[in-house]
């Protein structure tokens, strides 16, 4: 389930929207994605565009970890 919400989470899902599709508390969606590297994103930050969807995709084929996919800038 954690590759998962870490997908999702990278492809522009809410913590809140993860939250509610499995039935977690959004602080436990947070610590799952921090535990493993992923940088949250602010409440209000933007959601990645369809070419930054296709590059983290490509990238992640290309054998990318899905924690050094969260740490980009």
């Amino acid at each position: 389930m954690a590759k998962k919400i870490f997908e999702q989470y990278l492809a522009g899902a809410s913590g809140y929207q993860l939250a509610k599709a499995y039935g977690l508390r959004r602080n436990t969606v947070r610590d799952v994605l921090r535990r493993n590297g992923i940088e949250l994103r602010e409440g209000n930050a933007r959601r990645l565009t369809d070419q930054q969807k296709q590059q983290i995709r490509a990238r992640r084929v290309g054998g990318e970890k899905l924690a050094e996919l969260g740490r980009v800038s």
